[in-house]
């Protein structure tokens, strides 16, 4: 691909060169971020990471790259066509995705894992993609990941499936599965498209636009799709938006499938589900008898717990909602700005640190709705039990940072990765709703303010690794829980906040 010899001219805003990453974060960190309609960037990646990324969408993306260039820092990959735009044709936004499953694979088959997808801006950028080096035995649960193929679950339109890259034999697997679990049925499909690289399922009703029962029913299909997947092997390893406000899923599978055998078709999973302004929702699949019935009622007096003890406005009510047990929250934790935001997150933050101690663990969480009032869903799998501090780190507004629940020493080592690795500088610290808050110069959460949200995942680059290599913090999930959206009646809806992370403590603990 060609490379521009200099960066294109652009208006307003303030836009000024990154720090250079230090030696030791490049060599383990990098991101990547996805923005509309045609842009992929980078920043701390080495020339031969950037040659593999060159690669991978040289082997899957054929309309090609239309040129790059250092962008302050950063570097800008531009793609023919729009693969990333709302209202894009089938094929661009598949390609886009192919061009994603072929860069997971790539970096994978080098020892670059992903740890979380992020959605760290409020308009215009897509999921920002954070990888870190792997080390043979240690980060990796099996080596055969190396040698793994990845597959790509679309959650496309307000009523489509898309089965993207999927191994054969899984594919009429996971369309059982999809008719078992969509009680308004399949309108049209399965229906090989793009030149048989993806399957294409409409369904009847919209199941991303859904409430009341579809709701339900939408969540229960999307988990059971992924334990179905777990079953046969295939492991869930991201959950990315690359396109719309729904995300799309990636799947690690094995070279070879395996039958299932007794301990995978026993595998308990289970959903808690943000709906609305003020619901938080427990729910199974509908053969998922194991969380249901044996775990549900323990599950529930640890959530009622939480509620009660953790969020100050309190618990309105408790029912049963369409085979989903439900919470009615009195406020909208979901919708919260201010203080109120504080409390939502760390109602989280507890709720998480809880459902670890009694063997629960967060495998990903999953933007699968287009109602801006409901917030991610979360998806858990059974796990030995453990007891272990979780923390969060909040973006909210365009430039604040927030440690909720973080001790002493989280703060007082991410007061100097502020100050190392954000060129912008600090303008404010103060106690805010009894936890340390950072104000930031610029903008760092925002497209509208030159290149400011590059300074912000530079930033989170160096929280992640310090967080992970200095503190011995995992991260745990990555995830919106209460942002208001702002409404523009000339441009697309955006957030108020972006996604918060939650890490727990892993002292002396291998990752998991």
């Amino acid at each position: 691909p060609s490379t521009a010899a200099s960066t294109p001219t652009r208006m307003g805003g303030r836009y000024s060169h990154l720090p250079a990453a230090p030696a030791c974060l490049q060599s383990r960190y990098f991101c990547l971020t996805f923005r509309a309609p045609d842009r992929i960037s980078l920043i701390a990646s080495s020339q031969d990471t950037l040659e593999l990324i060159r690669s991978a969408i040289a082997e899957a993306y054929k309309p090609g790259i239309r040129f790059e260039y250092d962008d302050h820092g950063s570097w800008s990959i531009i793609l023919a066509g729009c693969p990333f735009k709302i209202g894009s044709s089938r094929s661009e936004a598949i390609a886009g995705k192919l061009a994603g499953i072929a860069i997971l694979r790539r970096l994978l088959s080098r020892g670059w894992r992903a740890v979380v997808s992020s959605d760290l801006c409020r308009s215009n950028d897509l999921g920002t993609w954070f990888f870190s080096r792997t080390e043979p035995g240690v980060d990796f649960a099996d080596e055969s990941d190396r040698t793994s193929s990845i597959c790509c679950l679309a959650l496309s339109s307000s009523d489509r499936l898309q089965l993207i890259g999927f191994p054969a034999s899984l594919t009429p697997r996971v369309v059982d599965r999809i008719r078992q679990e969509w009680s308004c049925g399949v309108q049209r499909g399965p229906e090989a498209v793009c030149n048989g690289q993806a399957v294409e399922l409409k369904l009847h009703g919209n199941p991303w636009l859904a409430s009341e029962q579809e709701a339900v029913d939408a969540r229960q299909m999307l988990l059971a799709i992924v334990r179905e997947m777990h079953r046969w092997g295939c492991r869930l390893y991201l959950s990315s938006s690359l396109k719309d406000t729904t995300d799309s899923l990636f799947f690690l599978c094995p070279r070879r499938l395996k039958p299932p055998v007794e301990q995978l078709l026993a595998t308990e999973m289970f959903v808690l589900s943000l709906n609305r302004r003020d619901r938080l929702r427990l729910m199974g699949t509908s053969e998922q008898s194991e969380v249901e019935d044996k775990d549900c009622n323990q599950l529930m007096d640890v959530i009622r717990e939480c509620v009660l003890n953790y969020w100050p406005k309190g618990l309105r009510q408790e029912r049963d909602w369409y085979g989903a047990r439900e919470l009615h929250l009195t406020g909208s934790p979901w919708w919260t700005e201010g203080s109120d935001s504080v409390h939502s997150r760390l109602l989280i933050t507890l709720l998480l640190q809880r459902l670890r101690q009694i063997g629960w663990r967060v495998v990903e969480t999953v933007d699968v709705c287009r109602r801006l009032s409901d917030k991610s869903i979360l998806l858990f799998e059974r796990s030995p039990p453990r007891s272990t501090l979780h923390c969060c780190i909040s973006l909210n507004g365009t430039s604040l940072l927030r440690f909720i629940n973080a001790p002493e020493d989280v703060v007082s080592t991410m007061q100097q990765v502020v100050s190392d690795n954000y060129a912008r500088g600090i303008k404010s610290e103060k106690i805010y709703a009894g936890y340390h808050q950072i104000h930031l110069r610029g903008q760092p959460w925002s497209a509208f303010s030159g290149n400011d949200h590059m300074h912000g995942r530079h930033l989170m680059l160096a929280v992640l690794s310090a967080m992970r290599q200095d503190l011995g913090w995992s991260l745990v999930c990555s995830a919106d829980v209460s942002a208001k959206y702002h409404h523009s009646d000339s441009g697309q809806d955006y957030p108020l906040d972006v996604h918060s992370w939650w890490f727990c403590c892993t002292r002396g603990q291998l990752r998991e």
